[in-house]
């Protein structure tokens, strides 16, 4: 299915609160990012530490594993 502005609402897949996505305005947008942002940091914080104690490294070792990324 191929979906357009001129495609009527009602005849779009999901399930989302039409009338709450219009009435978001830009600074709600930017406030969802900025929890978003913060959300993302936190998570790699715990990531972090959760491997810390797996290897059993101090906080002053950690920033020397080499880190792999793909």
């Amino acid at each position: 299915m191929r979906l357009s502005p001129d495609t009527p609402r009602e005849h779009w897949p999901g399930r989302i609160d039409a009338a709450r996505v219009d009435a978001t305005d830009e600074a709600a947008i930017q406030a969802q990012m900025a929890a978003d942002e913060e959300a993302a940091r936190a998570d790699a914080a715990a990531y972090a530490r959760r491997l810390q104690r797996r290897l059993g490294l101090s906080q002053a070792e950690s920033p020397s594993v080499p880190a792999e990324c793909s």
